[in-house]
């Protein structure tokens, strides 16, 4: 099983569901990964080992959001859920993408005639 929504917490009683807080994951190829954070934290606890490394490398989005049920539970409380998630990814990576374009850069040097970066051709 692979992660993509965490059920962070919800408002109001069992009957009257106004609001849900989750944690939306969404998997990066490693050459539009972020920056890598060693002591990253996720914010809820569902992620497995090989997740939170992901998380940690830069090659797992977390996005945290409240979202209105308008009163809805069980299934349809959860099918708004995974709408949500769908219809943000594209918007998350994409967001994602401008923040850490040209990160790649960084470690390369020039001789005055060529770029390198140890361990990598430009």
């Amino acid at each position: 099983m692979t992660t993509r929504i965490e059920i962070l917490s919800l408002s109001g009683g069992p009957a009257d569901r106004g609001e849900v807080r989750v944690a939306f994951y969404y998997p990066l190829p490693a050459a539009l990964a972020g920056s890598a954070d060693a002591a990253r934290a996720p914010a809820g606890a569902a992620l497995t080992p090989a997740e939170l490394q992901a998380l940690k490398d830069g090659t797992l989005i977390e996005v945290v959001k409240t979202l209105k049920l308008g009163g809805k539970t069980g299934p349809a409380a959860l099918a708004v859920i995974e709408a949500a998630w769908a219809q943000h990814q594209p918007r998350a990576k994409a967001r994602h993408e401008e923040k850490h374009r040209g990160g790649d850069l960084i470690g390369q040097a020039w001789d005055g005639a060529t770029w390198s970066k140890p361990g990598r051709t430009p």
